[in-house]
């Protein structure tokens, strides 16, 4: 192996002066102590050099466990399950964190909050972001029923004191369970995937027409205006819930997941999937739709988070709870 060029040494000769080959030895001792001298500075330098990016990868290494444990203690643990409701989710972080982030929480009155999010951003400064917008979002969702009102208070707040090259796409649900209907509103977020329920029929689940809802709405916390342009264009939909209807909330690391050619998973086969096996019990719709996503993904990896939460609108068991779900 060759050894590097760490120097070079030039030797001027007086015309009036023979340079004999016999004189050559002495350059090489002259120079020798000068070689060692540069390559010992050279070694030390090349190895200083590796330590800090040792150090380095540690560091980021460091911040990825601390930005997913932040990222895991804001989400709920476990599924949600009241008369006739059941609400599951699942957020399977890449290798670089994200800014995924869902709630799911009682409002009282029969009625539960849903969120989905995703903010800009990666590592500790998306965790922390999140950690702002959870506490925010308990706030609000207890002083505006509407979620069209929640979000446009949201958005004047965000745009205050969200980085300017920031943003946060997010949907927002209330289930009503007494009135029997969802009321979202999204802001920028993905499309809303919805499959109504066999009730009162006997057509299987794959006969059903499912339906990809996007609804108007700007991202939060751009520094446009006052807040009026996100005020115009913010739509409200509702669904009238049926036993046996699913709904789908995703960011986008789900259809934007790649298998090896480059191909995203995308909105279409993801509605397909929901509407082939919507009549799966709920936690086990959302499994099969996890193992369809790492089965198109394959050895490629994510490259965003993977989020989602589902739910479902179930038969209550007994007659006592079906009357109380009927008539609280």
């Amino acid at each position: 192996m060759a050894r590097p060029v760490i120097g070079v040494t030039s030797v001027f000769v007086m015309p009036s002066v023979e340079m004999s080959p016999s004189s050559m030895p002495v350059s090489f001792w002259i120079c020798r102590p000068v070689a060692a001298v540069i390559g010992t500075s050279t070694m030390t330098a090349s190895v200083e050099g590796l330590l800090h990016a040792k150090a380095e990868k540690e560091r980021l290494e460091q911040e990825l466990r601390i930005a997913r444990q932040i990222q895991m203690s804001l989400l709920p643990q476990g599924p949600l399950r009241l008369e006739g409701l059941c609400v599951t989710a699942h957020c399977e972080p890449a290798r670089e964190v994200g800014g995924d982030y869902y709630d799911y929480f009682t409002l009282g009155d029969k009625r539960v909050g849903i969120i989905i999010a995703d903010v800009a951003g990666k590592g500790t400064s998306a965790a922390l972001y999140m950690a702002e917008l959870k506490g925010l979002m308990l706030s609000l969702s207890q002083l505006h029923a509407s979620p069209r009102e929640l979000l446009i208070r949201a958005n004047r707040i965000i745009a205050q004191h969200l980085d300017a090259r920031s943003f946060i796409t997010m949907t927002y649900a209330v289930v009503d369970l007494c009135a029997r209907t969802l009321t979202y509103a999204r802001a920028g977020h993905c499309p809303l995937i919805y499959l109504p329920g066999t009730a009162g029929s006997r057509q299987p689940a794959a006969g059903r027409q499912v339906q990809v809802q996007v609804p108007d709405g700007l991202v939060l916390g751009l520094k446009i205006d006052d807040g009026q342009r996100f005020d115009s264009l913010l739509e409200q939909v509702t669904i009238p819930l049926g036993v046996g209807d699913v709904v789908l909330l995703f960011t986008d690391g789900v259809t934007e997941a790649m298998n090896a050619d480059g191909e995203p998973f995308g909105e279409e086969r993801l509605a397909a999937l929901v509407s082939e096996h919507g009549e799966l019990p709920f936690e086990e719709l959302r499994e099969r739709i996890l193992r369809e996503i790492r089965a198109f993904v394959g050895n490629t990896g994510l490259h965003d988070d993977l989020t989602l939460v589902l739910l479902k609108v179930e038969e209550v068991g007994d007659a006592a709870s079906r009357r109380l779900f009927n008539h609280v």
